[in-house]
């Protein structure tokens, strides 16, 4: 049986490791192949769905589902794929220019490039594709990847540390770095610090207006890289077009693959439950499948700290769905319509102990009061109308949900 030609290819490095080839095929579609010096002393995957007793991983049909979701989408992807003059759609293409340093502990290396320059400085806004080099942040929003401390946020050059994310404003979402801020403010105050992300909303040089600045937890001390994955790629979700593929499954499917895979199952089962009752308060309308991580820790695989949390109901009124983010209980949702019950069916669906959820919805019931002061007498959105609508989410949850 001859093989098939290969079209371009890429040097996968995981740790910085060179760790196989990842290769376009004349069919359309890809394989991943192993190094045989890797596999000789590996002790971990490049990915969960790429497990090592599979010396090549192929795909029928464009870039396996793992490497796909490394590369961003929406505006950030037409941005990139501009400036380095490729098909909207060109996965591989996107991962060669810019996946040098990706989420995780996974970096693409095209093997014919010439070094980047490093990233000019300062940045601006409209340009944040431009000033990522050959780096790149999976997602939708404007961003690009930073170093520094607390009074000092610069563009991390190719060779340096990344240990932070600068979000930017986004000219079609109002107030999207705020919402943002006081999204995980809110989940901070239900769940507890060290369940969310690091985030604070400041003034960064060259950005007009405030942007969000996110501290990675997928990287260690000195910027050492942590394995992390996304559900998307640990469950082989294909992009799909216009990205729907993160859609394409339920919460039950998200707890089975934490009972699978996460080093404390039960304990990361019920923070999960907790999270998707917090995005109900929060209205995070939007919390498929990339919003959801495992991340590696000194005792293995657990699941992420809350990330990417934003009150997507407000958007409703510029056409944004009001879906909950993936089915639950069988079928997809309008966020309206999660209540107490539906969160109940669920936690007894993935086997959580009744006395913990009754538990689980007291704790959350007790920070009523500080909730309220957050969304009312300290709003961070500027103009009352808007301070109204944010607050009329979370109301019209809390009422769903503590009816009483």
């Amino acid at each position: 049986m001859s093989q098939k030609p290969i079209f371009r290819t890429a040097t996968v490095l995981f740790k910085d490791r060179p760790a196989g080839v990842l290769s376009e095929l004349s069919s359309g579609g890809s394989v991943f192949t192993y190094d045989p010096v890797y596999l000789t002393g590996a002790s971990e995957p490049v990915g969960i769905s790429l497990p090592l007793n599979i010396h090549a991983h192929s795909w029928m049909n464009e870039l396996h589902p793992f490497f796909q979701h490394l590369g961003p989408e929406g505006g950030l992807r037409q941005t990139q794929a501009r400036n380095a003059s490729l098909d909207f759609d060109d996965d591989f293409g996107l991962l060669l220019a810019y996946g040098a340093d990706c989420i995780g502990a996974i970096s693409i290396v095209n093997p014919s490039a010439t070094p980047p320059l490093s990233p000019r400085a300062p940045i601006e806004s409209g340009n944040a594709a431009d000033v990522l080099g050959s780096r790149t942040i999976s997602g939708v929003q404007p961003k690009y990847l930073a170093k520094g401390g607390n009074n000092s946020v610069l563009p991390a050059g190719m060779h340096e540390a990344a240990t932070l994310i600068v979000k930017l404003p986004d000219e079609r979402l109002d107030q999207l770095v705020t919402n943002e801020d006081l999204s995980l403010r809110i989940t901070r105050l239900l769940l507890g610090d060290a369940e969310v992300t690091e985030a604070r909303r400041e003034f960064v040089p060259g950005v007009t207006g405030l942007a969000l600045v996110v501290r990675r937890f997928d990287r260690a001390q000195a910027g050492r890289k942590l394995r992390m994955e996304e559900f998307a790629q640990i469950l082989a979700k294909p992009r799909g077009q216009r990205d729907t593929g993160k859609y394409d499954s339920s919460y039950e499917e998200c707890a089975a693959l934490i009972e699978q895979h996460s080093a404390r199952p039960q304990v990361d089962l019920a923070r999960f439950f907790r999270r998707l009752v917090a995005y109900v308060v929060v209205g995070n309308c939007d919390a498929h499948l990339k919003n959801f991580a495992l991340v590696e820790t000194p005792g293995g695989m657990r699941l992420s700290p809350a990330y990417d949390v934003v009150n997507a109901y407000y958007y409703a009124g510029q056409g944004y769905s009001t879906r909950f983010g993936l089915a639950m209980n069988g079928d997809y949702q309008q966020w309206e319509k999660v209540d107490r019950a539906a969160l109940e069916r669920f936690a007894n669906a993935i086997g959580l102990r009744p006395g913990f959820v009754k538990q689980a919805f007291r704790d959350f019931e007790s920070q009523g009061t500080r909730l309220f002061d957050l969304v009312g007498k300290h709003n961070p959105l500027v103009g009352e109308l808007e301070k109204i609508r944010y607050e009329d989410v979370v109301r019209s949850a809390w009422l769903r949900l503590f009816p009483g």
